[in-house]
């Protein structure tokens, strides 16, 4: 078979991946460069134990209580919208109990395959940085530290063990004494973001993979038994095609006949330290800043907050100040500000239901989406591709992706 796939991030490049050693032909279409988008500028962690929606219980009280600062963790920028009304209409319905839990049940399903997937391009002799760290959650307080422990219980249904532990500096010097508690996660991976991407990209070219750049992709036409792609002057026609282009997804599936996805922007940052300020050697996740401490070979990364409504990719000061500041809430000697840390900003594509949308079009079922992973796209993403691939081969899509159809967005949203 005759794939194009359009999008060169983590969710394309794994689609890639797996068709190709499926024994399909593939094209990768990227509009810009590999290695230096969404799929590069995130936490670079693989945590299937954070696999979770963003709606949910009381997220609008906090996201409310955050709005007049420029540094909360969720920022929601309103503007005269009808659309993105829409989609915030969406994302409040989707903050009920049930939602969550089903929303979550799904997405754990899927995140099951990460590491998996992961382990199959290390297999391929694709070279990249990863590390096998604990994760230690930091809380403040000890109502957040009881709050964060009883909702990880459920986790140990997955094969994770939440180990309280009452003073954190024992594992992790670096802790301030004004750390309530930590908890402790073992099982869950780290990697350089960028190094993965360009290990995928260099391995799929290596294995006979057209891999084109710098070719935004206008329209796509399905007809019966073939896709044409088409790229300013360019064009391609394929027996499928894959639409993996992050936020610009929703004009390509409308273009193929497809339902009108309701994408936002999540505008997220993040803070390369190099050396590290602070030397750490478990992976940190600060609870009441929604703040990822990712330490690497030769650096530390930061990344945190979400904005909402706000489409520019020029970084705000105030926001990246604001991270730095959080992490010098957790840990000793770290800077005061954003010092030297080298900023980054991805967008995040984001639906209002919290859940990415993977799965062919009704209509024409030799075209597939795969976007909308949110805040997890490094997570889900391999596992996303590998199901795209055993679909594509077999004509089934696999039990894991059964939420996260395309169409259920022409169908409405369940509460």
């Amino acid at each position: 078979m005759e794939v194009a796939i359009i999008g060169g991030g983590i969710v394309g490049l794994s689609t890639a991946f797996f068709l190709q050693r499926d024994g399909h032909r593939c094209t990768v279409i990227e509009r810009g460069t590999i290695g230096t988008g969404t799929s590069v500028n995130n936490a670079g962690w693989i945590v299937p134990s954070f696999s979770s929606p963003l709606p949910g219980p009381g997220v609008i009280p906090e996201a409310i209580r955050w709005l007049p600062s420029l540094t909360g963790p969720l920022s929601i920028r309103p503007r005269a919208d009808p659309r993105f009304a829409r989609w915030l209409l969406g994302f409040c319905r989707a903050c009920t109990k049930a939602a969550y839990a089903r929303g979550q049940r799904a997405m754990t399903a899927l995140a099951s395959r990460a590491h998996a997937a992961l382990d199959s391009f290390r297999a391929a002799g694709i070279a990249f940085e990863e590390h096998r760290r604990a994760m230690l959650v930091l809380c403040l307080s000890r109502t957040e530290f009881e709050r964060r422990l009883r909702s990880m219980e459920a986790l140990r249904s997955s094969g994770y063990e939440p180990v309280p532990i009452r003073d954190p500096r024992r594992v992790e010097p670096a802790i301030r004494e004004e750390v309530h508690g930590a908890i402790r996660l073992v099982g869950d991976r780290n990697v350089e973001p960028r190094s993965l991407l360009t290990g995928l990209r260099d391995h799929l070219r290596r294995s006979g993979v057209e891999v084109v750049q710098g070719a935004r992709v206008e329209r796509i036409r399905p007809t019966e038994g073939s896709v044409e792609v088409r790229a300013g002057s360019a064009a391609w026609r394929v027996d499928a095609a894959v639409i993996a282009a992050g936020l610009w997804s929703a004009e390509l599936v409308r273009s193929a006949g497809g339902p009108d996805l309701p994408l936002e922007a999540g505008k997220g940052y993040t803070l390369d330290y190099e050396p590290p300020p602070v030397e750490l050697s478990n992976m940190l996740y600060l609870q009441e800043g929604r703040v990822a401490v990712s330490p690497l070979a030769h650096s530390v990364r930061l990344a945190g907050t979400v904005e909402l409504g706000n489409a520019d990719p020029a970084p705000v000061p105030r926001r990246i100040a604001g991270v730095a500041r959080t992490v010098g809430r957790y840990l000793r000697g770290w800077p005061a500000d954003a010092g030297s840390g080298r900023a980054g900003v991805g967008f995040r594509p984001m639906t209002p239901d919290g859940l990415p949308v993977i799965g062919p079009l009704d209509r024409w079922p030799h075209v597939v989406v795969a976007t909308g992973h949110g805040k997890q796209g490094l997570t889900l993403g391999p596992p996303t591709g590998e199901a795209v691939a055993e679909y594509l081969t077999s004509g089934r899509m696999p039990p894991s992706v059964s939420a996260f159809r395309p169409e259920r967005f022409r169908e409405g949203i369940r509460g």
